[in-house]
Formats: C-alpha cells, structure tokens, sequence
C-alpha cells in the first residue's frame, strides 16, 4: 500500500493574513527604531550621557586620583558621595570633549549654560561607580 504525502499548501486568505502580520511587523520595528535611536531627546541624552561619562572618568576622577594635594584619595573622594561635585555644564563637557559634531549637535539642542550634570561618586569609588544627576534645557 502507498502513502501519499500530503503537500500542505497555503490558502490564499492564510497568504494574505501572513503577508499582513509580516508587514505590520517590519513597521513596529522600524517605528521602535525611530522612537528609540532616532528620536531627537534620545540621541541628546546618550551623547550627554556619554560626554559626561568621559569627563568624570578620565578628567575628574584621574585628576583627584593622582594629586599630589590629596594625601588619603578615598576619603577625599567620599566627600563627595552626598552632595556630589559642582555642576558640570554643557559648555564644559563639550569643550573637554572636542568633538566638532557632537558640539554642533548639542549647541543646536541645548542650552550649554542651563543643561549641567551633577556627578555623585559612590562606593567602592571606582572610576565607574557614580551616579549622575542631569538638569537638561533642551528642545527636543
């Protein structure tokens, strides 16, 4: 006895249906793509967020770090864990920074003398272990 193997075809509704469901789910991927990378308060945040990352991790931090005027580095930088350093502005991080695009970018956005970032080491003060408060004057 043979067995017939039965091809299993679509219809053209079950088509139709999973063309729709395809189609929708590129547009949901490409509107969250939008939302999230392209939109203009994402792009200013991460490239705050980046500049001042830089600032404190390779500026501020190594500077106190490697001071000759700061005997004990752990109990001066725990000094600063309540009431963080003073406010870094825009101005500043973009001038650390140097970057022509990135200064373009932001100067178009931003206030530099209202947006500031307020850095906060915490334990065990590492070059990595901070919080950041940011104070943004920006149009998005």
């Amino acid at each position: 006895m043979a067995t017939k193997k039965s091809q299993k075809s679509f219809t053209k509704v079950q088509k139709i249906i999973l063309s729709i469901i395809g189609f929708l789910f590129v547009l949901v991927t490409i509107l969250c793509i939008s939302i999230f990378f392209l939109n203009p308060e994402t792009r200013i945040k991460n490239k705050i967020t980046e500049l001042t990352a830089k600032y404190y991790e390779t500026y501020l931090y190594e500077n106190l770090k490697n001071s000759d005027q700061v005997p004990n580095f752990e109990e001066a930088i725990e000094r600063y864990k309540d009431y963080g350093f003073a406010h870094v502005y825009l101005r500043q991080l973009i001038y650390y920074d140097n970057n022509p695009e990135t200064i373009n970018f932001l100067k178009k956005h931003c206030d530099e003398n209202k947006t500031s970032a307020k850095i906060y080491p915490e334990p065990p003060y590492s070059k990595t272990s901070y919080r950041v408060d940011y104070t943004y004057s920006c149009d998005w």
